[in-house]
Protein backbone atom coordinates (compact mmCIF):
# COMPACT_ATOMS: atom_id res chain seq x y z
CA UNK A 1 0.00 0.00 0.00
CA UNK A 2 2.78 2.48 1.05
CA UNK A 3 4.18 1.79 -2.98
CA UNK A 4 1.07 3.24 -4.69
CA UNK A 5 0.73 6.56 -2.32
CA UNK A 6 4.52 7.12 -2.66
CA UNK A 7 3.89 6.75 -6.91
CA UNK A 8 0.71 8.86 -6.55
CA UNK A 9 2.86 11.68 -4.78
CA UNK A 10 5.62 11.46 -7.07
CA UNK A 11 3.90 11.48 -10.40
CA UNK A 12 0.69 13.32 -9.30
CA UNK A 13 -1.15 14.44 -12.61
CA UNK A 14 1.34 13.11 -15.54
CA UNK A 15 0.21 10.48 -17.69
CA UNK A 16 3.52 8.85 -17.21
CA UNK A 17 3.23 8.97 -13.58
CA UNK A 18 -0.39 7.23 -14.18
CA UNK A 19 1.04 4.34 -16.49
CA UNK A 20 3.69 3.53 -13.75
CA UNK A 21 1.02 3.79 -11.05
CA UNK A 22 -0.91 1.35 -13.15
CA UNK A 23 2.29 -1.00 -13.62
CA UNK A 24 3.01 -0.85 -10.33
CA UNK A 25 -0.60 -2.26 -9.31
CA UNK A 26 -0.79 -4.42 -11.78
CA UNK A 27 2.59 -5.89 -10.50
CA UNK A 28 1.63 -6.10 -6.49
CA UNK A 29 -1.65 -7.98 -7.62
CA UNK A 30 0.58 -10.84 -8.72
CA UNK A 31 2.14 -12.57 -6.04
CA UNK A 32 6.32 -12.78 -6.96
CA UNK A 33 7.10 -16.24 -6.20
CA UNK A 34 4.24 -16.77 -8.70
CA UNK A 35 5.90 -14.54 -11.40
CA UNK A 36 9.63 -16.67 -11.36
CA UNK A 37 8.57 -19.72 -10.11
CA UNK A 38 9.23 -23.06 -12.92
CA UNK A 39 6.42 -24.88 -13.66
CA UNK A 40 7.92 -28.88 -12.94
CA UNK A 41 5.90 -31.34 -12.60
CA UNK A 42 6.61 -35.06 -11.91
CA UNK A 43 4.73 -37.50 -14.68
CA UNK A 44 3.99 -40.84 -14.11
CA UNK A 45 1.77 -42.75 -16.87
CA UNK A 46 0.01 -46.03 -16.12
CA UNK A 47 -1.00 -49.25 -17.76
CA UNK A 48 -4.35 -50.11 -17.81
CA UNK A 49 -3.64 -53.05 -15.38
CA UNK A 50 -2.34 -50.32 -13.15
CA UNK A 51 1.13 -50.90 -13.94
CA UNK A 52 3.67 -48.29 -15.02
CA UNK A 53 4.05 -47.36 -18.13
CA UNK A 54 6.61 -44.20 -17.95
CA UNK A 55 7.82 -42.03 -15.45
CA UNK A 56 9.84 -38.90 -15.29
CA UNK A 57 9.75 -34.73 -15.39
CA UNK A 58 8.97 -32.04 -17.21
CA UNK A 59 9.29 -28.13 -16.89
CA UNK A 60 6.62 -25.99 -18.72
CA UNK A 61 5.30 -29.00 -20.89
CA UNK A 62 8.40 -30.61 -21.95
CA UNK A 63 10.06 -33.63 -20.93
CA UNK A 64 13.64 -32.71 -18.98
CA UNK A 65 16.21 -35.53 -16.82
CA UNK A 66 15.86 -39.01 -17.02
CA UNK A 67 12.34 -40.63 -17.92
CA UNK A 68 12.27 -44.45 -17.33
CA UNK A 69 9.40 -46.59 -19.96
CA UNK A 70 8.50 -49.96 -18.53
CA UNK A 71 6.89 -52.98 -20.61
CA UNK A 72 3.07 -54.04 -19.21
CA UNK A 73 4.48 -56.48 -17.54
CA UNK A 74 6.50 -54.22 -15.30
CA UNK A 75 9.76 -54.89 -16.39
CA UNK A 76 12.36 -51.61 -17.42
CA UNK A 77 12.40 -51.39 -21.10
CA UNK A 78 14.53 -48.41 -21.58
CA UNK A 79 15.30 -44.19 -20.32
CA UNK A 80 16.26 -41.55 -22.16
CA UNK A 81 17.39 -37.94 -21.04
CA UNK A 82 15.65 -34.98 -22.03
CA UNK A 83 16.18 -31.72 -22.36
CA UNK A 84 14.37 -28.73 -23.32
CA UNK A 85 12.20 -31.28 -24.82
CA UNK A 86 14.75 -32.68 -27.20
CA UNK A 87 16.10 -36.50 -26.22
CA UNK A 88 20.38 -36.45 -26.03
CA UNK A 89 20.39 -40.30 -25.46
CA UNK A 90 18.84 -43.22 -24.83
CA UNK A 91 19.49 -46.70 -23.22
CA UNK A 92 17.39 -49.83 -24.14
CA UNK A 93 17.35 -53.36 -22.24
CA UNK A 94 17.87 -56.85 -22.36
CA UNK A 95 15.38 -58.71 -20.55
CA UNK A 96 17.76 -59.63 -17.80
CA UNK A 97 18.53 -55.85 -17.89
CA UNK A 98 21.91 -55.39 -19.66
CA UNK A 99 21.98 -52.93 -22.13
CA UNK A 100 21.17 -53.87 -25.59
CA UNK A 101 21.85 -50.69 -27.38
CA UNK A 102 22.16 -46.82 -26.83
CA UNK A 103 21.09 -44.05 -29.26
CA UNK A 104 22.62 -40.92 -29.77
CA UNK A 105 20.77 -37.53 -30.18
CA UNK A 106 21.72 -38.11 -33.66
CA UNK A 107 20.13 -41.17 -34.11
CA UNK A 108 23.66 -42.64 -34.30
CA UNK A 109 23.06 -46.35 -32.76
CA UNK A 110 25.19 -48.76 -30.57
CA UNK A 111 24.01 -51.92 -30.41
CA UNK A 112 26.02 -54.46 -27.44
CA UNK A 113 26.04 -57.98 -27.05
CA UNK A 114 24.15 -60.17 -24.85
CA UNK A 115 26.89 -59.73 -21.82
CA UNK A 116 26.08 -55.88 -21.89
CA UNK A 117 29.46 -54.70 -23.73
CA UNK A 118 30.29 -53.32 -27.14
CA UNK A 119 31.23 -55.39 -29.70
Amino acid sequence: MMLKQRAKKKFKGSKIGSIILITFILAAQIPLSAQYKETKHKVKVLYKNGKMKEKGQTCYMKKVGIWNYYTEMGRHDHKEKWKDGKMRWAIYYTPKHRKAKTINSKGDTTFFKDCGCAP
